[in-house]
């Protein structure tokens, strides 16, 4: 899967843009920005392609890319306005740290381990919702609120910090 290398690519590109200095520096980033990106758009259609019916997909491709598009253009206004208050170089921070939050996200509840864990709670929360002495579950069961432990999200933060660092002393 092309999704967290893409991510971690795009983060450390645009971090690394905030503070570039020179031509060089600038052309690097550049790139890795590009393969980072790259790598997440197609990784996150054929995602959301493959989470849908097969009588769905073309419905699943068009809301893809109207969110996505959706957020270029709230993206665009909300960090040009970050520039034009601070400087070009907040802004790319600023997006590296977005991506960033995005990834943390990705990795605590929408991994396939966070999704096995919310599928194990909501099995057992309906088992739970036996009505004693009736023979089946209540017609509607609220699943559960909590998603993934937070010791295992703790744990997948601190990787993906050691592998976000390693690529920022490796530049």
């Amino acid at each position: 899967m092309l999704v967290y290398p893409g991510i971690i690519l795009f983060i450390a590109g645009m971090i690394w843009l905030s503070q570039a200095n020179s031509a060089l520096v600038f052309l690097i980033t550049g790139g890795m920005i590009g393969l980072g990106y790259g790598a997440i758009l197609p990784s996150f259609q054929t995602i959301a392609v493959q989470a849908s019916p097969a009588h769905r997909r073309g419905l699943a491709t068009g809301t893809y890319f109207v969110l996505f598009d959706s957020g270029y253009g709230l993206g665009s206004y909300i960090l040009g306005i970050v520039a034009a208050q601070t400087s070009y170089a907040t802004m790319y921070f600023v997006g590296g740290i977005v991506v960033a939050f995005a990834l943390a996200h990705l990795l605590c509840f929408a991994s396939p381990q966070a999704i096995e864990t919310r599928t194990e709670c909501i099995a057992l929360e309906t088992e739970r919702s036996r009505i004693p002495g009736k023979p089946g579950p209540r017609d509607f069961v609220l699943p559960p609120v909590s998603m993934v432990p937070l010791s295992k999200c703790a744990e997948r933060l601190k990787s993906s910090v050691k592998i976000l660092s390693n690529y920022l002393e490796l530049s």
